[in-house]
């Protein structure tokens, strides 16, 4: 838990879950909370009434996450008083609690294809699927290494719009930054997976490799 200044009031964030689609919750999902210098600030279970607290955090922008060991979620409602917030991200006042609910979507597809750099496949390049949005959505992120034959399989992936992108020597890359992955969406493969996909979406043509 991060150590809040004496001289800043804590505030705390009480959340109920819930996931678009299902009536059960699964078990072991964690609530993630990382705050505006993209640092981890606190972890926790959901209880058996799909309920979590963070007592004792400072004010600040927090980015709300979902995870279990087996299955990725993504936050994409948050209802708090009376209306809704699109996204992931709250706002916390100092010394404000905030009471919200979390409306959850799964990541029940795969995404797979190939890549290919001169018609030729292209083994051991860094695959990255980046979100529309890559600036507000560091979750739905997703990557792989390309097989000897080229081949790839990114899971998990959130309904969404992506650009799938291939580089080479790619893996000491800041990726995670959109200044330095839009260089490559630009010569990567659109993909959209929507709310009632299910499975595996191959893409129809192979990611053309880019050197870093």
């Amino acid at each position: 838990m991060v150590e809040i200044p004496k001289s800043e009031a804590a505030s705390s964030i009480k959340a109920t879950v819930q996931i678009a689609g299902e009536t059960t919750l699964p078990s072991h999902l964690s609530i993630i909370l990382r705050n505006s210098k993209m640092h981890i600030v606190a972890i926790e279970e959901i209880d058996d009434k799909g309920a979590v607290e963070f007592s004792g955090i400072g004010a600040d922008k927090y980015e709300i996450l979902a995870d279990t060991s087996t299955k990725r979620f993504s936050v994409v409602r948050i209802s708090a008083n009376g209306g809704d917030i699109p996204g992931h991200i709250v706002t916390l006042p100092a010394g404000t609690p905030l009471n919200v609910t979390l409306t959850l979507i799964a990541g029940s597809v795969n995404v797979e294809g190939l890549v290919k750099h001169a018609g030729k496949p292209v083994a051991k390049a860094m695959v990255v699927l980046v979100p529309a949005d890559p600036e507000n959505n560091h979750d739905l992120f997703r990557r792989d290494q390309s097989d000897l034959d080229g081949s790839f399989s990114l899971a998990s992936v959130i309904p969404g719009s992506y650009t799938v992108c291939a580089i080479e020597n790619g893996w000491d890359l800041d990726w995670a930054k959109p200044a330095v992955i839009t260089h490559y969406c630009r010569n990567g493969k659109t993909v959209k997976v929507d709310e009632n996909s299910t499975g595996t979406v191959h893409l129809a043509e192979a990611v053309e490799s880019q050197t870093k």
